[in-house]
């Protein structure tokens, strides 16, 4: 993996994804709007050599699927321990 991609990756995992936890939390009525519209203050809060990666936003999206199938597996692998 590109370091720059590397990068982007640890600022999902470390900030934008507890934004979209705390939302999807808090059961707001306008949830996805919200997410969205952290995604878009993420990106555009983002260094130029962030921003500017050709497929950075595919991969934010990506990133942050990624990280739910990782929490739900976590969790699947913590319920089956304890049966």
């Amino acid at each position: 993996m590109d370091e720059n991609f590397h990068a982007l990756s640890i600022l999902v995992e470390l900030d934008l994804y507890k934004r979209i936890r705390a939302i999807r939390e808090g059961n707001f009525p306008n949830g996805k709007e919200m997410i969205a519209n952290a995604i878009d203050s993420f990106e555009k809060g983002l260094p130029d050599y962030l921003s500017e990666l050709e497929g950075s936003h595919e991969f934010i999206i990506n990133k942050v699927k990624s990280i739910d199938q990782e929490i739900k597996r976590i969790n699947s692998e913590k319920n089956k321990v304890k049966i």
